[in-house]
């Protein structure tokens, strides 16, 4: 069973001119709507969603860091042991 399976891609932005004051409340809106929800609390095989790769319970947390770090998550159940 190998730990790691699938590609892996890399992007970096950089932003030109000021950012808007309102910045802080616009990233922490769009982080927590796209933020990855546990795999026990639904039904579906397949789940995705952004997670902080620092801090896993980041949802708390006010968006403070002069860079933020998130990552794709997507997680899928498989039973064990059965034939492919």
């Amino acid at each position: 069973m190998g730990l790691l399976k699938g590609s892996l891609t890399f992007s970096r932005y950089r932003i030109i001119g000021g950012l808007p004051d309102h910045s802080p409340d616009f990233f922490n809106e769009r982080i927590r709507r796209y933020a990855f929800q546990t795999v026990w609390r639904t039904t579906d095989e397949k789940a995705a969603g952004l997670m902080d790769r620092l801090f896993q319970l980041f949802l708390g947390l006010r968006l403070s860091e002069k860079w933020g770090a998130e990552q794709a998550r997507m997680q899928r159940w498989i039973s064990p042991g059965s034939p492919g």
